[in-house]
């Protein structure tokens, strides 16, 4: 769910939802009739006109308050709390069926957002419209307080107020020593994020890469780059399908069984590897196997679709822990909230013992001397199978694919 998304623009409001409120003038009649004047400014639901009236004055006084100012958070949670209520009184008193408002059987999932693939204002029903204002109004302002909480004192983006300090952060190396990766400065930011989008590596229009770097060009900004985003097609496009992104989780260390994608902490015994359902931990482990994960193709070490892969991070403690991966869903920085690693990548595991390992993380890009620390690790606790292939993305010509024996000997 993108809390961040704002309400409807005035626009989209004016122009598509009030000509289908059935029995309404609103968008095309003066505002002269007394009666509907004094329902307005009394606060009335009298009529359906006059209530549509009043909640139109407010989405406009709303969007008229500027969005890229700290200072203006405030009022912007009092009047999105205002026009909420408004909505749902609308809907109590003229009796707007809020199941059938919310049904969209028959409409098409995006497999990887687990949202629907468009959200065209133009292809909603007057009522849905009216629902998805009641809550998503309070859903921006609870944004907008973790948003205000983010900026202050104490907060954590207070030492990246200033696009200066932001922008050398982002700039900074990528920390790598002989045990230890960092993150990839490119997805810095998703870690930084309050609510971790995921599409900072993307270029498209509606992406939060798209809207940094132009965030960055500008030679007069001023603005947190968080707070400018509020003016952005990330959080302001009436239609979500051009804006792809999506909350991943970063999971703390005593958090993890919150998570809703399904993790296993890997125990090294010898051979053959057993694991504990981090959602059960109280159960003992059994007898691990990838069988029922499945990734995308590019990232199967073994060249097939990806089925039996899962991701892993090897953890600075020395845990290893395995999930199903998903481009915008779970990434290998979620298991530990970006913080560095000792390995990252895929594995496939069968019947307790590893058939193939990479070092495929984009967010951390390991490199073979990392995967190296690893496979050595598991070599020692007899982990691989006869055949196990370990696939190593070294760059310039010097990928390696085959046998763990032969890697560690190149």
């Amino acid at each position: 769910m993108r809390i961040w998304r704002d309400i409807i623009s005035r626009q989209a409001w004016n122009n598509v939802v009030l000509p289908k409120a059935d029995g309404s003038t609103a968008s095309h009649s003066p505002v002269g009739a007394v009666a509907n004047l004094r329902a307005v400014f009394e606060r009335s639901l009298s009529s359906k006109d006059a209530a549509l009236r009043r909640i139109t004055m407010k989405i406009e006084s709303y969007h008229s308050i500027d969005k890229t100012v700290y200072r203006n958070i405030d009022s912007r949670i009092a009047a999105l709390k205002e026009i909420s209520a408004l909505a749902h009184d609308f809907m109590r008193v003229f009796k707007v069926d809020a199941a059938a408002a919310a049904d969209r059987s028959g409409a098409t999932k995006n497999k990887f957002f687990n949202s629907y693939r468009s959200s065209d204002p133009a292809s909603f029903t007057f009522d849905r419209h009216m629902l998805s204002l009641a809550r998503r109004s309070l859903r921006k302002a609870a944004y907008l307080k973790t948003l205000k909480a983010y900026y202050a004192v104490g907060g954590g983006g207070y030492a990246y107020r200033s696009p200066q300090s932001l922008l050398a952060l982002f700039n900074a190396p990528q920390e790598r020593t002989n045990e230890f990766v960092g993150l990839n400065p490119h997805v810095r930011l998703e870690q930084l994020d309050p609510v971790h989008r995921s599409n900072f590596e993307g270029d498209d229009e509606g992406s939060c890469g798209y809207a940094f770097e132009l965030w960055a060009k500008d030679p007069r900004q001023d603005k947190p780059f968080f707070m400018w985003l509020e003016s952005s097609m990330v959080c302001v496009a009436d239609d979500k399908s051009t804006a792809d992104a999506q909350s991943v989780p970063y999971e703390r260390m005593d958090q993890r069984r919150r998570s809703s994608i399904s993790q296993q902490r890997i125990v090294l015994f010898p051979a053959p590897l057993k694991a504990f359902d981090m959602d059960q931990p109280n159960i003992a482990p059994t007898l691990c196997s990838t069988a029922n994960y499945q990734c995308a193709s590019a990232k199967d070490p073994l060249k097939g679709f990806g089925q039996g892969m899962a991701a892993y991070v090897w953890t600075e403690e020395g845990e290893l822990f395995i999930a199903q991966h998903g481009e915008h869903i779970f990434h290998h920085s979620s298991f530990v909230s970006g913080r560095r690693v000792r390995c990252a990548g895929m594995i496939k595991i069968d019947q307790g013992s590893v058939a193939a390992i990479s070092n495929n993380s984009g967010h951390y890009k390991p490199s073979q001397r990392h995967l190296a620390n690893l496979v050595r690790f598991l070599q020692g606790a007899g982990a691989f199978t006869p055949t196990a292939v370990v696939k190593c993305q070294a760059g310039s010509g010097r990928d390696y694919s085959g046998s763990p024996a032969g890697f560690l000997a190149g």
